[in-house]
């Protein structure tokens, strides 16, 4: 399912992270479910070009168009900080707050690059820092010229396995201060998170056999850091991510007890090339505007596919959908309610009215019945006449006027002096030839049900016959009359 639902113009990103001899890329896109890895791929590093094992991954991976890249850097070719700011300082420069983080006015700044962002916790006011050579970053933005990226961006790695470590472990993205431990098989990265920012991070060796020493150490360490920091902020609880093997094998109530903190062990995300390349393509997909971003000086751009709230949109089409049901449903149980209430009504109303009441509207109604079927069974509708003997004359034969009578009384009763007389006329071979037509035509007529129903007597009244005007064809005119049954035949 997620692999189909990854396939459908999902919006997707590369996330490059950088070591000391190897890049490893990864090609993510995210649905509705999670994020989902479509591809991977690692290039050996040459740290004097990295531009060049990036734009092999990039090609190898985003094939002819062109998507978003973040590249991730370790934490020895960065140098990171949190200090708290002092009051009227918000508006300070980057590189200001770098020298001041410093303490010294004589560091070579200008070689350096910088980014900056602000955290409001409670009633402090921080701002994490963090930069690294001006000449790494400048050769890793030549890619975005080369390939035409949309983005390129450049972040800390610890950042990208914190955002996995928030998307995987949702039990204290609220927390305010966390000591996140990423373990390896030869290092571990603590980082102290606050909302899920970090503000500082330490790395170190992990020996095999005593794991638990460094571990508690990068704990030990972060509070002290922090403290001489000035930031005044104590870890509320300790997660450990990756080597859950070591959960197996350390005494684990021994290191709770030396820690003295709400203690959980996590298995991932661990410190591994593969979990830091997939947070760096979740932040490019997520446009995680808190995230640092060291290439944010040299062009980098978003283009309109990219910067389309997709997600967003998706969740309201989606709520927009949902409220459409739930209209159309209580629609439906409106209408239902509002037949059955109009039902119970029509039988209250007539449950109301009185047997005398009923009766007398019966009454009315049986007398207006007798009336009508009175005055309908003495009619006589000539319209369905005249459609019927249309309908039963032979070729050659034209109806050329059609005349009923039926009396009426004062009363509306039918006097009974009811006829129907047609005129026709047909053209004739032979002058005083009768045409055979005229049988043909009397015979469908005497067997015709409606005429013998109420006309059963038929009679000629005359024919006369006529030269046409070209004196080419002769024309006969006869008359026959309609009357009903015991009538007086017409002389």
């Amino acid at each position: 399912m997620l692999s189909f639902l990854a396939r459908m113009g999902s919006p997707k990103a590369i996330g490059i992270h950088l070591t000391g001899s190897e890049a490893h890329a990864c090609l993510v896109t995210t649905t509705p479910f999670g994020s989902v890895v479509l591809a991977n791929q690692s290039e050996a590093l040459d740290l004097e070009r990295p531009q060049d094992a990036v734009r092999r991954l990039i090609s190898g991976l985003s094939n002819r168009r062109k998507l978003p890249v973040t590249i991730g850097l370790p934490v020895e070719q960065m140098f990171f900080t949190t200090r708290p700011m002092q009051v009227g300082g918000g508006e300070a420069s980057p590189r200001v707050l770098l020298r001041e983080a410093l303490f010294t006015a004589n560091a070579p700044i200008e070689d350096l690059t910088v980014d900056v962002v602000k955290l409001q916790l409670g009633r402090h006011k921080l701002a994490s820092i963090v930069s690294c050579k001006k000449k790494l970053i400048e050769r890793l933005a030549s890619c975005r010229e080369a390939l035409d990226l949309p983005v390129l961006r450049v972040e800390p790695s610890p950042c990208a396995l914190v955002r996995r470590a928030l998307k995987i472990d949702r039990k204290y993205r609220r927390t305010n201060v966390v000591c996140r431990l990423f373990l390896s098989t030869t290092h571990v990265l603590a980082v102290l998170t606050a909302k899920g920012q970090p503000l500082l991070w330490r790395q170190t060796h992990l020996p095999r056999g005593d794991e638990a020493s460094p571990i508690l150490a990068a704990v030990r360490s972060l509070t002290t850091i922090s403290e001489q920091s000035g930031l005044d902020l104590q870890p509320e609880v300790v997660v450990i991510h990756g080597r859950s093997d070591l959960s197996r094998l350390l005494d684990i109530d021994w290191m709770r007890e030396q820690i003295g903190l709400p203690f959980q062990w996590l298995n991932s995300p661990a410190m591994d090339d593969g979990e830091v390349a997939i947070g760096l393509a979740e932040g490019c997909l997520d446009d995680d505007e808190t995230s640092f971003d060291l290439a944010k000086g040299f062009g980098a751009h978003r283009s309109l596919w990219q910067s389309f709230p997709w997600r967003e949109a998706a969740v309201n089409v989606a709520m927009i959908a949902a409220m459409l049901a739930f209209v159309a449903f209580r629609l439906i149980l409106v209408s239902d309610a509002n037949a059955s209430a109009s039902i119970r009504n029509d039988q209250r109303s007539m449950a109301s009215q009185t047997m005398e009441e009923l009766q007398a509207e019966k009454q009315d109604l049986t007398l207006r019945v007798a009336a009508i079927k009175k005055f309908l069974d003495g009619r006589i509708v000539w319209t369905n006449y005249e459609r019927e003997i249309a309908s039963v004359l032979p070729d050659g034969i034209f109806l050329t006027s059609l005349q009923g009578t039926s009396e009426f009384g004062s009363k509306g009763k039918s006097k009974g002096n009811k006829k129907l007389v047609l005129t026709c006329a047909m053209s004739t071979p032979q002058p005083g030839m009768i045409p055979y037509e005229l049988d043909r035509l009397l015979n469908r007529l005497r067997t015709h049900p409606t005429l013998n129903r109420d006309f059963p007597v038929i009679e000629p009244a005359g024919l006369k016959q006529y030269k046409s005007a070209d004196e080419n064809e002769t024309l006969a005119m006869f008359t026959l009359m309609f009357l009903p049954k015991g009538a007086k035949k017409a002389k």
